[in-house]
């Protein structure tokens, strides 16, 4: 008597569940290859946008404040001059430098912290379409997290401007940390720019010796003598 195998047979309900099985594991490795191809320029894009306001609203709180403050060089820096009238140093006016620092911090928190309220709308057209679909597809929306840090600083440099005359520029230098959202991805962007907020042409004997003014202390100087035998009677002035 011949003897067949029998063949096994799944139940519906068996079969049903297999295939959403099945179903599920194409979706997970859908979001897997997602994740890895396109994570990075969605990432790539945000700091690029981020970076692109963040920077637009630093440079605006920096503008305005330095304009309402009325920053000029008199108010930085003052003088120190000899019996015969001579400037013999430029000295660094530190309470004022210190406000300065202190009120442009302010000014940039409070500028980037008005970004926490902005949601930006974003279409996917503008980071995946390329050239063919920009401005086109579903928007999605970029949101930005409190301002994690902010600072200011407050630099000089002095350079050489023609025959006994030495040219100061003083540079404001503003930063801050900031975070971007946009879906479940999240960037964080350092924005930072340099201002040249005052300057000035030191006109007078050549000068022995110059310090570089970095952050507004008290100590630091420019100081002018005489090279050789220089004539005293030399006067120096400054020309804005």
């Amino acid at each position: 008597m011949p003897h067949f195998k029998r063949r096994y047979r799944f139940s519906r309900k068996a079969r049903f569940w297999i295939k959403v099985c099945v179903v599920c594991l194409l979706f997970l490795l859908a979001y897997i290859i997602f994740c890895v191809q396109v994570t990075p320029a969605v990432k790539s894009y945000m700091e690029y946008k981020a970076h692109s306001v963040a920077v637009n609203e630093l440079n605006t709180a920096v503008g305005k404040a330095l304009k309402s403050e009325n920053v000029n060089y008199d108010k930085l820096m003052n003088y120190q001059k000899d019996a015969n009238g001579q400037i013999i140093a430029v000295q660094a006016n530190s309470s004022a430098i210190n406000t300065l620092k202190y009120e442009i911090t302010q000014a940039v928190l409070d500028g980037l912290s008005q970004l926490e309220d902005s949601n930006m709308k974003i279409p996917m057209g503008d980071i995946f379409g390329g050239p063919l679909f920009p401005g086109r597809g579903p928007n999605l929306i970029l949101r930005f997290s409190p301002v994690e840090d902010a600072d200011s600083s407050i630099s000089s440099q002095f350079t050489a401007a023609g025959i006994n005359q030495t040219k100061q520029d003083i540079y404001l230098t503003a930063k801050a940390d900031i975070t971007a959202l946009l879906s479940a991805n999240q960037v964080k962007v350092h924005v930072e720019n340099k201002f040249l907020v005052a300057e000035s042409v030191l006109v007078g004997t050549v000068p022995d010796q110059y310090f570089n003014m970095t952050g507004g202390t008290a100590n630091d100087a420019i100081t002018y003598g005489n090279f050789g035998t220089g004539s005293s009677s030399n006067s120096a002035t400054r020309k804005k």
